[in-house]
């Protein structure tokens, strides 16, 4: 009898441990802000203090968490670990802009989101490698 329930414990524990133990991070997301010139407008002191704030939901707004590189650019910390579209605005003493960003589950045998598109209004911007320049002047 003893066997029987261990064959049985056996046999759920694999069927319910399948999928792997892990969580696909979303890439990071990294701004570029320069003039019309192309200068870092962090490096040179134009953009000393500036903000993100996610769109408000149910009346509740959250700002999003920045990083500075030692490169002058600026890191969005955990945006991207959901399935859909989110609305964020950047705010600036020289402009403001709004971008959505959207994400989905990944394919892989691990949980985790994937970013699948960031798209920006009313501003010029390109993609980079690892990063989005972005002209506020």
């Amino acid at each position: 009898m003893s066997k029987k329930i261990l064959l049985l414990f056996s046999l759920t524990f694999i069927l319910f441990s399948c999928k792997e133990d892990c969580y696909t991070h979303p890439d990071s997301v990294v701004f570029e802000f320069v003039n019309s010139h192309g200068e870092n407008l962090i490096q040179n002191g134009s953009l000393p203090t500036f903000s993100i704030q996610e769109e408000a939901v149910n009346g509740v707004s959250a700002g999003v968490q920045l990083t500075k590189t030692d490169d002058h650019k600026v890191k969005l910390e955990r945006v991207g670990s959901f399935n859909g579209t989110k609305n964020y605005r950047f705010f600036s003493a020289i402009r403001f802009f709004d971008f959505s960003i959207r994400s989905s589950p990944v394919t892989t045998e691990c949980d985790g989101f994937q970013i699948d598109h960031i798209e920006f209004d009313s501003i010029s911007s390109t993609k980079e490698d690892k990063f989005y320049r972005i002209v506020l002047e």
